[in-house]
């Protein structure tokens, strides 16, 4: 649900085209895999079949997502993971010493 909301959001997908799509992405997300930092997926318009993004150029129309972005949207609406991870630090703080 997370990658067609992405594909609605980002992308102005039609909930009719997310529908012809949503049974290729099912599949390659059912699919068992080791999860990497990096999986960048490319999502073929024709039918939503999914494929990663390796070192195959990409010759028809279709989106790529970052599915490692996507699963750390998941941790965080589930809980797992905490909205944010680190603070950044600020920048000119001046300690003085008495």
């Amino acid at each position: 649900m997370a990658v067609l909301q992405t594909l609605e959001d980002r992308f102005c997908v039609k909930s009719r085209l997310l529908g012809r799509l949503s049974g290729g992405i099912h599949r390659y997300l059912s699919e068992p895999k080791a999860v990497s930092v990096e999986e960048w997926v490319f999502i073929r318009l024709e039918d939503g079949m999914t494929r990663r993004i390796d070192a195959a150029p990409i010759c028809e129309p279709g989106w790529v997502l970052d599915m490692a972005e996507e699963r750390n949207r998941i941790n965080v609406y589930l809980g797992i993971a905490p909205p944010q991870r680190e603070l950044p630090l600020v920048a000119d703080v001046l300690v003085q010493a008495r």
